[in-house]
């Protein structure tokens, strides 16, 4: 009988600690998730940001372009280098044709 009494006390803590375990592991992954998406909402972001900079630099070159402005003075102005400023004005003189 006394085993009966222990065997039954052991299989209740067991239940329980199951229980706790499997909280225990859904918590974690809800905050792990929750983290990500953080990360990943983050990243987006801090791209889109990269976008929008290069974008307006790469407009900024072909509008100084249009006007007459020399290839080496756009480059100190825009801080990029002369075979960047190059680039940007032959991508877009080639999508032109």
């Amino acid at each position: 009988m006394e085993y009966d009494a222990v065997d039954m006390k052991i299989e209740s803590v067991r239940d329980s600690m199951e229980g706790s375990f499997s909280e225990g592991m859904e918590k974690g992954e809800a905050i792990g998730i929750e983290k990500g998406e953080a990360i990943g909402i983050e990243k987006g972001r801090e791209e889109g940001r990269e976008e929008a900079d290069t974008d307006r630099v790469r407009k900024t070159v072909l509008n100084m372009q249009r006007l007459g402005i020399d290839i080496d003075m756009i480059s100190k102005t825009t801080e990029l280098t002369r075979e960047a400023v190059e680039k940007i004005i032959k991508e877009e003189t080639s999508g032109d044709e």
